[in-house]
């Protein structure tokens, strides 16, 4: 009896703890990216996956729509226009996963939307997006097509976090400046609150400008997390607005990488000259040695 009251005790101080602190759950849905790998006939192939925060989860993602088409970029091609439907697999973790295969370099943007109704009878509207560049190695064919495009209108996706580095960055780094817009049906959301998150973790919260624009610097997580420069964090951002007796909730994930170093003529230059300079001073050293023995 005692053991029990002891352990109500500290849940009820947790919960306590947990209210008082500044921690931030995401309300809504993101997706994650698995390493992409290739296969035997020079196509990528990646994986999708739809995470939430909540136990509710299944609920939000039971008629969730996954769309995908290519992003507007330098490596566009006018024939890959359309929309494409992902169409979900059991993963062997028996998490929803949807996959893609590309040959060739593309970018592309992934979208997910899912619309439910609570016990409540409130309406929520959640959405998901995501870029990614898969680097195929085949050249372009007009008449070889990547995925099936569907003949119909691109599901509503009525609140958006639009990532203005995306049509001309390929590698997406710690350091670099994220300039992005939120918009709601087609109209900026100024002065709109948005959180930022680093690996599912609240990290902070930003507000977007007059002009519903935001432009910050990617921050580097914490140690331990890139190992490699191939490593990727995921940070995702998501705004909420309420509009009509809807509440809309919608999230950007965005695949970082380390830092990487820039290789300049001028900083190989400097590098060939201080190897120089040890190994002169190597020999010198070694000379005056002999000289003394």
């Amino acid at each position: 009896m005692k053991n029990k009251y002891k352990s109500n005790v500290i849940l009820v101080m947790f919960l306590v703890l947990l209210l008082r602190s500044e921690v931030t759950f995401s309300d809504g849905i993101w997706f994650k990216a698995k390493n992409s790998y290739r296969v035997n006939d020079g196509s990528v192939s990646q994986e999708l996956h739809l995470s939430s925060d909540h136990d509710l989860s299944k609920d939000y993602m039971r008629d969730v729509i996954v769309f995908g088409s290519e992003a507007e970029s330098k490596w566009h091609k006018d024939y890959h226009k359309g929309i494409f439907l992902l169409k979900k697999v059991l993963h062997k973790e028996k998490t929803r996963t949807y996959i893609v295969n590309s040959r060739h370099p593309i970018r592309y943007e992934f979208k997910a939307v899912s619309t439910f109704i609570t016990k409540r009878d409130k309406m929520i509207v959640m959405g998901a997006k995501i870029n990614i560049f898969l680097y195929g190695q085949r050249s372009f064919d007009p008449q070889e097509r990547d995925h099936e495009f569907v003949d119909t209108d691109e599901p509503a996706f009525s609140l958006d976090i639009v990532d203005k580095n995306a049509s001309s960055n390929y590698w997406i780094k710690v350091g670099q400046r994220l300039n992005i817009g939120t918009i709601f049906l087609k109209e900026p959301l100024v002065n709109k609150s948005v959180n930022f998150f680093i690996n599912n973790s609240f990290y902070g919260k930003f507000k977007t400008d007059d002009n519903g624009k935001l432009s910050f610097v990617l921050p580097s997580p914490e140690n331990g997390v890139f190992q490699h420069s191939r490593d990727v964090c995921h940070y995702h951002l998501e705004v909420e607005h309420e509009y009509e007796d809807t509440t809309y909730i919608s999230t950007l994930t965005i695949l970082v990488h380390p830092e990487r170093i820039v290789n300049t003529p001028i900083a190989g230059f400097s590098t060939l000259i201080g190897t120089m300079g040890i190994a002169v001073l190597f020999v010198i050293v070694r000379r005056k040695k002999k000289q003394v023995g």
